[in-house]
């Protein structure tokens, strides 16, 4: 017998990173399509999914929708990658 559980709480973006980590692949692939899928659809004018969100936030969520974009360019062969060890190099 499976139990639900919800509650609300904050986390930060390294936290949400951490339990995404412990999923297992199959489960990582799915938030994965879905978080590409939001992605994709057109955002319509006014609307306000991010309404209770604080700018911080805001910006959290931009950010992540602008690297899922980046990722989909990179699988699509439009757009680049650097290694690693290149970024790692510069520092």
């Amino acid at each position: 017998m499976a139990t639900t559980v919800q509650f609300q709480t904050q986390l930060t973006f390294q936290q949400v990173a951490q339990l995404v980590r412990q999923l297992p692949a199959k489960d990582k692939q799915k938030l994965a399509k879905l978080l590409e899928e939001e992605t994709d659809a057109p955002q319509q004018p006014g609307s306000n999914d991010e309404a209770g969100l604080s700018a911080t936030q805001r910006k959290t969520v931009a950010n992540i929708r602008q690297g899922f974009k980046g990722l989909k360019l990179m699988k699509e062969g439009k757009l680049k990658a650097r290694p690693l060890s290149d970024l790692l190099d510069e520092l």
